[in-house]
């Protein structure tokens, strides 16, 4: 319960700090801790947990073991570190894709965001455009310089969300 709460504040601190979005927002729920975790959300990670120890992990060991027993060390190296290097890729085009979707939100609706500077125009609204931004961070929230939230779905009411809210 505590490492998820830990790991739940540590997610949304450096989102805020170093991407200046904010993925979600627990300012109105009981026993909040900055916005960035709460005692309901605590408590899920903590019942997350027990299946996860109790059936998850042993089932995955006992793969692993028979992967380590069929599978030369050179191999699981190379995979391991393909994996880890995929992973490293991935967080980066996705730290550059939100860091070029806020540039280009800021300049198209006036949004000063501080740390954000505007840039030239670049290409990659081609792969990364605001329909597809909006789609992978629906609840997406900017601090602008006033520290005040901007709720993204709000500013691009054109671009329409994947899931229903109830």
């Amino acid at each position: 319960m505590i490492v998820g709460c830990i790991v739940e504040y540590l997610s949304s601190y450096v989102g805020e700090i170093f991407l200046h979005v904010k993925w979600w927002d627990y300012s109105n729920d009981f026993l909040n801790i900055n916005g960035r975790t709460c005692l309901y959300y605590a408590v899920m990670w903590g019942a997350l947990t027990i299946p996860l120890i109790n059936y998850i992990n042993p089932f995955l060991d006992k793969c692993i073991d028979k992967v380590i027993d069929k599978v030369s060390h050179a191999i699981l190296k190379f995979c391991i570190t393909s994996i880890t290097l995929f992973m490293a890729f991935d967080g980066i085009l996705t730290c550059y894709a939100l860091d070029s979707f806020l540039i280009r939100v800021a300049d198209e609706y006036n949004i000063t965001i501080t740390g954000i500077e505007l840039a030239e125009e670049n290409n990659v609204g081609e792969f990364f455009s605001n329909e597809k931004m909006m789609m992978t961070y629906p609840n997406m929230i900017i601090v602008n310089e006033r520290n005040e939230d901007v709720y993204l779905e709000t500013v691009l009411k054109d671009v329409k969300n994947y899931y229903y809210k109830f």
